[in-house]
C-alpha cells in the first residue's frame, strides 16, 4: 500500500482493541473476580466475540487478548476496525449499566444471573434494558448541570414572571438601553443534546472588541437601529450610547444573566437594495471595556409580542483595570499553572499563556474557548460515527428506516455516556465571559481562570501534533 492508510488504520484498530481490554478490566474489577458470571448476551453477528461461547469475564478478556493478538482473526484491518468500534460501543454500555446498578443488582449470591443478562444488538437496545440506565444518567447529567448554571451566574427574573414593576438593586449609576439578544437556550433537560449547533460554534466577543459586525434583518432590530443612529446623530453621551447584548440562559427561554456588553456603532451600510430587503444593515462596532449590570428589563411584555424591540436599566461596573505585564502581576497563579502545560507540548495552553501577558484576560478567553470549541467537535465527531454504526446496525436489524422516536432513542444511547462531558463543554463555553463579568476584582477573575485550568487538566490531553 502507499501512503500512511495502513499503519494509521493498524494504530487505531491497536487502540480499539486496547480500550475492549480496559473495558474488560473495568467489568472484572466492578464484579470482583474474572471467574463472574459474564453479564452480557450477544445477539449482533458483527461484534468481535460473536459466535464464541464465552461465559465468565475471564473468557472475555481472554477472547479478546486472542483476538488482538491474531492479526488473521478477520479478513481485513478495515473489518477488525468495525469490529472492534462496535465492541467498544457495546462493553462501554454494560460496564456503565453495572457502575450505576452495583455489583449486588447483577451478581447477588445465590441468585440465578441469566435474567440480568444485557443484550447487545437489538434495534430494541435503549427500550429493552437500558431504558432505566439512560434516564438516570440524563438525570444525573442534568442536575449536575442546572446546579452549575445557577451557582456559576448571576441571572435575572425569567422575563414571564417579570412586570414593569420588577426592579433588581443596582448601586450603579442607572441608563436606559435598548436590548439585542444574540444568543438563545441551546440545552433542553431529559431530551437529547444538540450536536453541530451554531451557538457552540460563533465566536464570542468580549470587552474592548472592535469590529465586530452584525447584518440587520428583522424589523424591530432595524427600528431600534434606525433610534440609535439618531440618537448617535445627536452626540449624546458615549456612556449610553449603544444597546446591551444579554447572555442568554442555556435552557431557560426569556431568561438572561445580570451582566451584558454594551455595543456602540461605529459603522453603518445600508444593503437594502443589494439584498433584496432581505437585510437593511450590515453595521460594525466596538464593545465598550465595561460591562452593564441589568437592573431590570424596561418593557417585558413585548418579549413575547414581539412588536418592539426591549429595553433594559441598568449602569456601567467598574472593572479591573488592564494594563501592561497585568497578567504577571493579578493572575500569577494563572501563569504558575500554565506555564510546566505550555512547557510539555500542550499547543493550546502555550496561545492562551501567551494572550493572557501580551493581551489580557479577554484575549485568552478567545483562545481558552477555541480549544473547548475544538475538543467539543472532536468528541461530537466521534459520537456522529457511532450513530452511524448504529443505525446501519439497526436499519439492517429491522428491515426498514427508523421511526423518529427510534432515531432519538439511538442518539440518546449513543451520547449516554459522554452527556457531562458535552454539556461541560457546552456550558464552559457558553459562560465563561459571564462569569468573568460579575467578578469586581483581578482576584476573583484569577479563581475563575483557576477553575477552567483545573477542569481541562482533568481531561484527557489532546493528541500531539507532529
Amino acid at each position: 500500500m502507499t501512503g500512511g492508510s495502513a499503519p494509521t488504520s493498524r494504530r487505531a484498530a491497536v487502540a480499539l482493541y486496547r480500550t475492549l481490554l480496559k473495558l474488560t478490566r473495568d467489568m472484572k474489577g466492578i464484579l470482583g473476580s474474572s471467574s463472574a458470571p459474564l453479564p452480557l448476551r450477544v445477539t449482533d453477528k458483527n461484534l468481535p466475540w460473536a459466535g464464541v461461547e464465552l461465559s465468565t469475564v475471564g473468557d472475555l478478556n481472554e477472547h479478546t487478548r486472542s483476538s488482538f493478538r491474531e492479526s488473521t482473526t478477520h479478513k481485513t484491518i478495515h473489518d477488525r476496525i468495525s469490529f472492534a468500534v462496535q465492541g467498544v460501543s457495546a462493553l462501554d454500555a454494560v460496564v456503565q449499566k453495572l457502575r450505576i446498578d452495583g455489583k449486588s443488582q447483577l451478581n447477588q449470591q445465590g441468585e440465578d444471573t441469566s435474567n440480568a443478562n444485557i443484550s447487545i444488538g437489538s434495534p430494541d437496545l435503549v427500550r429493552a434494558g437500558f431504558a432505566d440506565l439512560m434516564q438516570q444518567s440524563i438525570e444525573e447529567a442534568d442536575e449536575w448541570a442546572i446546579n452549575w448554571i445557577a451557582e456559576t451566574v448571576e441571572w435575572l427574573p425569567p422575563i414571564a414572571e417579570m412586570t414593569t414593576e420588577n426592579e433588581n438593586v443596582s448601586s450603579a449609576k442607572s441608563a436606559v438601553f435598548p436590548c439585542f439578544p444574540l444568543t438563545s437556550p441551546f440545552y433542553r433537560p431529559n431530551q437529547p443534546l444538540a450536536m453541530f449547533s451554531s451557538e457552540s460554534y460563533s465566536e464570542q466577543s468580549g470587552p474592548g472588541d472592535t469590529n465586530v459586525q452584525l447584518q440587520i434583518f428583522e424589523p424591530r432590530y432595524r427600528a431600534m437601529y434606525e433610534d440609535l443612529l439618531v440618537q448617535k446623530n445627536k452626540q449624546e453621551s458615549s456612556e449610553s450610547s449603544g444597546f446591551v447584548v444579554p447572555f442568554a440562559h442555556p435552557s431557560d427561554v426569556g431568561r438572561f444573566a445580570i451582566h451584558g456588553l454594551l455595543y456602540q456603532i461605529t459603522d453603518v451600510q445600508e444593503v437594502a437594495d443589494e439584498t433584496q430587503g432581505q437585510i437593511q444593515y450590515v453595521c460594525r462596532h466596538s464593545i465598550h471595556p465595561r460591562p452593564v449590570r441589568i437592573s431590570k428589563i424596561v418593557n417585558p411584555q413585548d418579549h413575547q409580542t414581539r412588536e418592539t424591540y426591549l429595553k433594559v436599566e441598568g449602569g456601567h461596573l467598574d472593572v479591573p483595570e488592564q494594563k501592561e505585564d497585568l497578567a504577571k502581576r493579578e493572575f500569577p497563579k494563572v501563569v504558575q499553572e500554565l506555564q510546566p502545560m505550555a512547557e510539555q507540548g500542550h499547543g493550546f495552553a502555550v496561545k492562551a499563556l501567551h494572550a493572557l501577558l501580551v493581551r489580557g484576560v479577554w484575549s485568552f478567553v478567545k483562545v481558552w474557548n477555541s480549544a473547548l470549541q475544538e475538543r467539543l467537535l472532536q468528541t461530537e465527531l466521534k459520537l456522529a460515527a457511532q450513530m452511524k454504526l448504529l443505525q446501519r446496525q439497526s436499519y439492517d436489524q429491522s428491515k426498514g428506516s427508523l421511526s423518529q422516536m427510534e432515531t432519538e432513542d439511538l442518539i440518546a444511547h449513543v451520547q449516554l455516556n459522554h452527556r457531562r462531558d458535552l454539556l461541560s463543554l457546552q456550558l464552559e463555553s457558553a459562560l465563561i465571559i459571564p462569569r468573568l463579568l460579575q467578578c469586581p476584582s483581578a482576584n476573583e477573575q484569577e479563581e475563575v481562570l483557576l477553575q477552567l485550568i483545573e477542569t481541562e487538566k482533568a481531561r484527557k490531553p489532546f493528541p500531539r501534533r507532529s
